[in-house]
């Protein structure tokens, strides 16, 4: 545990600095480290590591957002597309 508090300490401290003005990580590498930090919340949720992986997992996916080029719009229109061709009728 003596990882843990080192880390929690460098966390903590680093809070108290200024963002970085350019991200250092581009949308899928950040959204790989999202999923490593849940996955170490869910495995150390009595831990306070956990609580700490799990409130660093939902800071940075707040600030990835959506993936590039996401639009809810063409997305429906695609599913209603591929439906409309599976079922053979015409959807609206």
């Amino acid at each position: 545990m003596d990882l843990s508090v080192l880390l929690a300490a460098h966390i903590d401290a680093a809070r108290r600095q200024d963002p970085l003005q350019q991200p250092l990580l581009n949308w899928a590498e950040g959204d790989t480290i999202v999923q490593l930090l849940e996955t170490l919340a869910r495995l150390l949720s009595e831990e306070p590591l956990g609580e700490l992986a799990d409130e660093l997992a939902e800071k940075l996916r707040t600030r990835l957002g959506h993936p590039p080029g996401y639009d809810p719009a063409r997305i429906a229109a695609a599913v209603t597309d591929h439906l409309s061709r599976r079922l053979g009728v015409e959807l609206s």
